[in-house]
C-alpha cells in the first residue's frame, strides 16, 4: 500500500489531503467512485476514514514521489501506466526523463525545482514525455514533503491524465 509503512505517512496523508481539496481534486475522486466506496468513506472515522480517503485517493489519481534531486522514489500504478511503465520501472528514474528536452533544458524547469526546494508548491496543466517518446497531458499539482523542521525533503505529485481531453479540443 501506498506510503502506509512510512515513518511520515500521516504528514504526507494531511499535505495531499488538504492539496487536494484546495485544487477541487477530490470532486473528480468522489465522481469515480461507485456509492459503495462513497458511502463506505462517509461511514469511516479516525484512522480509517484516512487510510479509506487514500486508498480512494491512489485508486483514482496518479501519484508519484521524488527526492530533492529529482529522483523517483514511488510511483502508484496509474501514473506509471499513464505513463507507459510499470510501476517497479521508474523507482530510480530523473524527473527530467519525463521532460521534453527543450523543457528540461529550459530556466522554466531550473525555476520549478527552486521553488520546490524553497517549499513552494506548483499546479498547472503540463506535457510530459511517455516511455514510448509520444507526449502526453497532465494536469499535475507538485507539492513539497515538509519534514518536522519545516524544510522539504521530498516531492508528491499528484496528476490527472488530461490527454484525451487536450487532443479532443
Amino acid at each position: 500500500e501506498f506510503l502506509v509503512n512510512s515513518r511520515n505517512f500521516l504528514l504526507i496523508l494531511y499535505r495531499v489531503c488538504t492539496i487536494i481539496i484546495k485544487n477541487l481534486y477530490i470532486t473528480e475522486v468522489l465522481n469515480t467512485m461507485n456509492r459503495e466506496q462513497a458511502m463506505a468513506l462517509i461511514e469511516t472515522s479516525g484512522d480509517h476514514k484516512l487510510l479509506a480517503l487514500m486508498k480512494a485517493i491512489e485508486s483514482s489519481l496518479a501519484i508519484i514521489e521524488f527526492d530533492m534531486k529529482g529522483i523517483v522514489l514511488y510511483a502508484n500504478d496509474n501514473f506509471a501506466s499513464s505513463m507507459g511503465y510499470q510501476a517497479s520501472e521508474m523507482r530510480g528514474m530523473r524527473h527530467a526523463s519525463f521532460c521534453t528536452p527543450e523543457f528540461r533544458n529550459s530556466p522554466h524547469y531550473q525555476k520549478l525545482w527552486e521553488g520546490l526546494r524553497q517549499g513552494t508548491a506548483f499546479q498547472d496543466k503540463i506535457h510530459r514525455v511517455r516511455k514510448d517518446g509520444r507526449l502526453i497531458w497532465l494536469e499535475a499539482t507538485y507539492m513539497p514533503i515538509l519534514g518536522e523542521d519545516g524544510l522539504p525533503y521530498g516531492v508528491l505529485k499528484i496528476a490527472t491524465n488530461i490527454d484525451e481531453r487536450e487532443q479532443a479540443a
